[in-house]
């Protein structure tokens, strides 16, 4: 979980709900065609140089993963050919930025990747996280909106069926905001429902609409 994020149900409910035996053998995680790829220009690593991230993926690197899933992005399994996919993927992503927003999301989605993991993802982080609209590819959406502010964020996060939210800069700010969540979603069965709702509906990514192709091929930046 993100050091700034708050988690929006108790840690009994978390593990009541993601140990059910719906839920026991699925992974979330957000995934999308991305539009835009950074590259250092220095860079000695020929794997990395050599890549073509035109139909690479990305998303947010927050996860909720099954163990076999876990144990896959970690190379925890007595597979080589398994283990030899998440190391190739390390070593292509040497040279681009932010690999923790791309890793997990194309080893998944790797053809080799067998399909009972990629079977068992959903494409939601299941995260409520509010950004502002993105400007242009010299100036972009870095950075999501703080969620102190009671009166703009609060019946959002209440109705979005989220476990999680993000970001909460200061404990302090956002003393308000953090006690009703406390007070009024932990421990709500109105709010895990709508979370239960939202986790059933997210989509398979290995089901063809589940990711939005890219329309053409990925800008690349170099920095």
């Amino acid at each position: 979980m993100s050091p700034s994020a708050y988690p929006l149900i108790t840690g009994s409910d978390v593990r009541r709900i993601l140990h059910s035996e719906r839920f026991l053998h699925s992974s979330f995680a957000q995934i999308y065609y991305n539009q835009t790829i950074y590259r250092r220009r220095e860079c000695l690593i020929e794997e990395s140089l050599l890549a073509n991230p035109s139909d690479w993926t990305k998303g947010e690197a927050w996860f909720i993963l099954s163990r076999k899933t876990a144990e896959f992005l970690y190379g925890d399994t007595l597979e080589k050919k398994q283990q030899d996919i998440v190391t190739e993927w390390m070593l292509k992503l040497g040279c681009f930025s932010a690999p923790d927003e791309l890793f997990a999301q194309n080893a998944i989605l790797d053809e080799r990747t067998p399909p009972q993991i990629r079977d068992e993802i959903k494409n939601d982080h299941m995260y409520y996280i509010k950004w502002p609209r993105k400007r242009s590819p010299s100036s972009p959406r870095k950075h999501p909106y703080n969620l102190h502010d009671v009166n703009d964020f609060w019946e959002s996060i209440q109705m979005s069926g989220s476990m999680f939210a993000r970001k909460f800069m200061s404990p302090i700010d956002a003393k308000e905001m953090l006690d009703r969540i406390d007070s009024e979603l932990h421990s709500n069965e109105n709010h895990i429902n709508r979370i239960i709702s939202r986790m059933e509906s997210a989509c398979v990514v290995s089901q063809p609409d589940c990711l939005i192709p890219p329309q053409n091929l990925t800008d690349l930046w170099f920095w």
